[in-house]
Parts: structure tokens; sequence; C-alpha cells
């Protein structure tokens, strides 16, 4: 009798927890908690009618591409590895198949979550804008990749902040007036058509995922620790909170990136570029250099002493960079080659730039300061990724230099390239090794810029003139 009672439990339970609907098959069948990766799924799709809802492990699918018989999708990754269940409702029908696909663990050894803050190298920037692509090959998530770690990528619109492309150059690489994205797009694109008011929702493809990387461009130090305002605080909410009401899209956010890391208490954290925007406006002014735009040390330091204090708290590994002098970048050399070309005296020219050093300096000084009481808290050495490269690289046999279309910096003169990121996010995973003494195998480096559209060979042969000589 007892036996006849449970094995009634047994058959209650499978009819309330089996699959329902109409069946799939998956290929692939599984992927890296990274996601990022093409998945098809095939069964009688059609007759679910159009769909409202996709999601695998409770996390949406993107970028579906649909036949009558089958659907390719692109998986988002998900928090933990596990077999997780296929949803898919439409307005005929619905089905949930149980356990058909597989988010493989990370790499051996790794702990499984992360988190990423700062500005815009580590949210994904390049040439000027964001862009899922830009995103997934940013520094940030090649090294979510290379560990097999989730990261909740918020992958933006590409619409909202397209990045510039070689054909908004003329063929000398001079910029072609008017191109390029601007504030008039990202508002245009965060319009609800409905409404016309603000729905920050429309600047993600997935506003409902719950994001790892927290990073905004253009945030500094002081946002990062307080949160973000104006402009960079509308970034932030559509990176962080894109469900905010319209009124307040350009509010202070209440809940900054640190709140954020803290409230997760990642097992690693990391940031690529915490310093570099309260130094870039120095070296991005159309005419000169401008020392005097940098913030001053003095604000900075104390808002790394509390930022540090607080990481040093958590249970996790951080991981944080110091900063190359970005006198180095492409637009300050024309500024100087041009006053030479001009024949006119460098030297007020050169003392700025000596003073913009100096001040990075002091900068790197004192984030080593603020992290020193907390071993915790890793340097990743950005400083000597610069110098590493500076004098040029070779990746799949083709010379890469630091100079205007040159391979390792983007479009726009500042930003690094798919190829100038992989190498960059290989600093962050060489620190990461040798702390957790982990395994993270190394990036690609080769096959990411086999597919570069920024390699100087492509744009060369796309004709366009400026691109150093192959050597």
């Amino acid at each position: 009798m007892w036996r006849s009672a449970f094995a009634l439990v047994l058959a209650l339970v499978a009819g309330c927890y089996g699959d329902t609907g109409i069946k799939l098959t998956v290929s692939p069948d599984h992927a890296s908690m990274f996601g990022q990766t093409d998945v098809t799924i095939t069964g009688d799709l059609a007759s679910l009618g159009d769909v409202d809802y996709f999601a695998i492990a409770g996390v949406q699918v993107i970028n579906a591409r649909w036949t009558p018989s089958s659907v390719t999708v692109t998986v988002q990754g998900a928090p933990r590895p596990g077999r997780y269940d296929i949803v898919i409702r439409g307005n005929r029908g619905k089905t949930i198949q149980h356990n058909l696909f597989t988010y493989d663990p990370a790499v051996a050894g790794v702990p499984p979550t992360w988190m990423a803050f700062g500005a815009s190298f580590t949210q994904g920037t390049e040439s000027n804008g964001i862009d899922p692509h830009t995103q997934i090959y940013g520094v940030s998530g090649q090294i979510a990749n290379a560990a097999g770690v989730f990261l909740g990528l918020p992958l933006f619109n590409p619409q909202v902040t397209p990045p510039l492309q070689p054909t908004d150059f003329y063929s000398d690489c001079t910029q072609i007036p008017g191109t390029g994205a601007g504030a008039t797009t990202l508002t245009t694109v965060t319009s609800s058509p409905d409404t016309g008011y603000a729905d920050l929702r429309l600047g993600r493809l997935d506003w409902t995922l719950k994001n790892r990387n927290v990073a905004v461009g253009g945030a500094k130090v002081n946002d990062i620790l307080n949160g973000c305002n104006g402009v960079i605080a509308l970034l932030a909410h559509i990176v962080n909170d894109p469900d905010i009401d319209y009124s307040d899209v350009l509010s202070q956010e209440t809940t900054s990136m640190i709140d954020r890391v803290v409230a997760l208490d990642p097992d690693i954290g990391f940031t690529t570029d915490l310093l570099g925007n309260d130094i870039d406006a120095a070296v991005v002014q159309p005419d000169d250099l401008a020392p005097e735009l940098i913030t001053p040390i003095e604000n900075v330091a104390p808002l790394l002493q509390t930022m540090m204090q607080r990481l040093g708290r958590l249970h996790g590994q951080y991981f944080i960079a110091n900063m190359p002098s970005l006198t180095f970048v492409p637009h300050v050399v024309a500024l100087r080659q041009q006053l030479v070309a001009e024949g006119k005296d460098t030297s007020a020219f050169d003392a700025k730039a000596a003073a913009i050093d100096a001040v990075t300096e002091q900068y790197n000084q004192a984030l080593h300061d603020a992290m020193a009481p907390y071993p915790n808290l890793h340097v990743v050495d950005f400083k000597q990724y610069v110098a590493d490269v500076k004098g040029g690289v070779t990746v799949g046999g083709e010379a890469l230099t630091v100079a205007h279309f040159g391979g390792l910096i983007s479009l726009d003169d500042l930003h690094l390239t798919d190829t100038g990121y992989a190498l960059y996010a290989q600093k962050f995973i060489d620190a990461i090794n040798a702390v957790e003494h982990t395994a993270i195998p190394p990036i690609d480096v080769e096959a990411v810029h086999a597919q570069d559209k920024l390699a100087p060979g492509k744009l060369r042969a796309a004709g366009y003139r400026c691109v150093p000589a192959a050597m």
C-alpha cells in the first residue's frame, strides 16, 4: 500500500513538472556561463504563434532569427552552471522543456561570481560608441569569456550610440563632418513612440537582464563611488536601472557602482579604467593640451581612500588598473607635429605634456597608497601595457601600432580596437591566474585580430591612405 501511494505521488509530481507543449531539439545544447553564442532550436514553432517570451535558464534570449521549424538565438549566459529549462510562449501556445540546455562550469578553480565597474573601457566603448559587438569584444567581455563566467553584459541597442565606422572617414583618414553618434541619437532612440517620453528600456536589447558589468562611459572616480550625474547619469540609468521613471532620467544615481559591488560582494571584481576620465580631458581638446582640466589630485586621493576601504572589507579579490600617461595618444602626437610643421616653438606644449605625465604619476601613487593596506586589492599594470605596445606589436603576422589607424587604437584615437582590448584583457587574466592560482587559458589574440574590421590590412585594402605601411 505504501509503495502504491508513493508511486502515485511520483506520478503527480511528474505531471506537474514534466515537459509541456511542443518538443524541441537544441544545437549546440550547452554554452559557457558567459553566453553570447548562437544556439539553434528546432520544433513546430509556428504552432506557438507570435512569441512574446523566450528564455533559457530564466534569462531571455536575444537576436532571434525565425523559420517555420527553427529559430537561431543568442544566449546571454547564466550566473550558475547546470542544466536549465527552455521556455517559449506565444499567443497560441507555450512550451516548457526541462533540462534541455546546459551552462558549463567556469574554468577549473575559477570562482563563479564576477563583477566589473568603471568607465568606458570597462563598459566596452570603441570608436566613440557602444554596441553589442564592442561590449562583447571589449576588455571586460574578453576577460569574462576567457574565464567562462557570467558578467551580465547590459547590451546596448545598437542605434543608441553607434560607433564610428571606416566609412565615416575620407580616404586620407580625416573624419567626414556630421558623422558619429551624439546626444540627439541617444534621446531619439530612447523616446517612447507612444508617449514621446523617455523610456530607457529602449536603450538595451534586454532591459530585464540583471547585469554584473555596471561600468558607465564618462564616469569619474567620484561618480563611481557616489553615483553619476547629468548626461552621465542618463547612461548610468540605461546600464543599471533602465526602468526608471521618465522624469528621473537625468537625476543622480541613488545607488552607485561601488554600492552595487558591495551589495553583490562578488568573488572577483575588476575595473580597467578607474582613473581615466579624471585625466583624459587634458588630451582631447581640439587645439592644445589642457592639464588644468585634470581633476586635482587632492580631490581624487581621498575618494580613492574611501573606495579602497570599502572594497578591502569584502571577501573577493579585486583587480584595478593604474593609468598610462595619455600623452601617447594619436591626437597629442598630431598636435605636436602640427606645431613642428608650422615652424612654431614646442616648448610650451612639451611643458604641458610633462605636467600631464607628472599628475598621472601622482594618480598612480595615490591609487597604490589607497590599495596598499588591503591584501585583496591588486594593481593591474595598464601603464606597462601601453609601454609594451607603444613601439609596435605583431599579431597574426601584421605589425600594429598606436598610431591613427594603426590597429591598436580605434577610430576615436582613444579607446582600443578589438585586438587592442584582447591584448589588454590578457594582462588581467595573467594577474587573476597569479592571485587565484587558476589556469584561465590565454586569449586567442590572433583569432580576435582575424575578425577585427579595424586591422590595418583591411583598412589599407579599403583605400585608406594614412594607414601605416605594412612591415
